[in-house]
């Protein structure tokens, strides 16, 4: 190893200049490859940027390669089959409650029943998804048709606050549940 003297002379020798943040130069480098210290702390960060990118692709594969998003989508698949299934049921059978909302809503009879066969339909086809994704995927789209349908029956009668509100969680919960059938 040579000395600082050695170093210097060097430096000078290959005309290496230190740049000032305002441009200027300082004289010779230090160390003739030395990378000035703006540069190094632009490396730092772009280390620090591509440690975060290798941990959100991390965790994007963790999530992908494990289940998880098969077991959010089963879980909301089966959340989606018991809001339905109580109201196909009571539009199917003529449940009085039902028959209520039905006149409120000024939605003819004929109507209503076949809302509530297609309620059924949906949930039966999303479980079936859960086993072939094509058919759930399929049956979700019904359903969230159908929850525009109860949407804009409900904003058209001017309903009740809680009542459009309940009806966009329930068209959010069965959206949600369409998309991760389509991703899967």
């Amino acid at each position: 190893m040579g000395s600082d003297a050695d170093c210097a002379s060097l430096a000078e020798q290959s005309g290496s200049q230190m740049r000032k943040p305002d441009g200027r130069t300082t004289g010779p480098a230090p160390w003739p490859n030395e990378t000035p210290r703006r540069e190094r702390a632009s490396a730092a960060e772009k280390s620090a940027r591509l440690r975060k990118l290798k941990t959100f692709i991390r965790i994007r594969f963790f999530i992908r390669n494990t289940g998880f998003v098969m077991t959010l989508t089963a879980g909301l698949a089966l959340a989606v089959s018991l809001v339905f299934a109580p109201s196909a049921a009571v539009k199917i059978i003529g449940v009085s409650a039902s028959l209520a909302i039905r006149d409120r809503l000024k939605v003819p009879s004929r109507l209503w029943q076949l809302t509530g066969a297609l309620e059924a339909a949906g949930v039966v086809g999303a479980l079936i998804g859960l086993a072939y994704r094509p058919v759930g995927v399929a049956a979700t789209t019904g359903l969230t048709g159908l929850m525009l349908g109860a949407l804009a029956s409900r904003l058209r009668v001017r309903d009740a606050l809680p009542a459009i509100l309940l009806d966009i969680v329930v068209l959010a919960l069965v959206t949600t549940t369409l998309v991760l059938y389509s991703q899967t």
